[in-house]
């Protein structure tokens, strides 16, 4: 039975001194069950989103992509099996006044030309960079989320659902950076050893790398 959680913000009077946050659980069937999920001053929750919700360094960090880009992408389906290269261009921009970056993808692999949109931001509660991939080869968004480590590397995790994997699987990608005009984009994939094998639970085979160039 699928349930439902609900987070409500009651506002209360001027003189009170404080609200709740409450959590409905929806249950077809029942009559909602309501429990106090935290207590918080009411000036003290406004104050801590509106913090929250300021652009940070890490989202200067993200800025630095905005541009048009050429891509090199080299692919393959088979951990043995060799590389097939194609070609794309992006165009990057801001949204949300810095929140979030968009990046606009158009390229052709093997004969196909294909469309992507990529939306990447980060997190200020968190702590954590986060991403949304949608292309027209699909009609299912994938969703990953990582940190940066001391070399400016963004490792992200998610987890990956086609025909091959309808309930998912592990796959994780790292954007490395080279100079202000180039970066590596690597994706690795959870693939078995063998046919046959068990399943490995983290990604374990680089499938696909994206080399970009900014278009100056």
């Amino acid at each position: 039975m699928n349930t439902f959680l609900k987070l409500v913000l009651t506002a209360v009077p001027v003189a009170a001194t404080s609200s709740w946050v409450t959590a409905e659980w929806f249950v077809p069937g029942q009559e909602p069950v309501q429990e106090p999920a935290h207590e918080m001053d009411a000036m003290a929750i406004m104050d801590a989103t509106m913090k929250l919700a300021v652009p940070g360094k890490e989202h200067v960090h993200l800025a630095e992509g905005v541009g048009n880009w050429n891509s090199v992408m080299r692919m393959r389906m088979d951990p043995n099996g060799p590389w097939t290269e194609g070609k794309g261009k992006s165009k990057v921009q801001k949204a949300l006044g810095g929140r979030y970056l968009v990046e606009k993808v158009e390229y052709e692999f093997m004969g196909m030309k294909t469309e992507g949109l990529l939306v990447m931001g980060y997190d200020n509660l968190t702590k954590k960079f986060q991403s949304v991939w949608m292309d027209s080869m699909s009609t299912g968004m994938t969703y990953s989320e990582g940190v940066m480590d001391k070399d400016g590397v963004i490792e992200m995790f998610g987890t990956m659902r086609d025909v091959v994997s309808p309930k998912g699987r592990p796959f994780s990608h790292r954007t490395i950076p080279i100079d202000d005009d180039h970066f590596k984009l690597e994706m690795f994939d959870t693939i078995p050893a063998k046919p046959g094998a068990a399943m490995p639970k983290k990604p374990n085979v680089k499938v696909m790398e994206l080399e970009y160039s900014r278009v100056k």
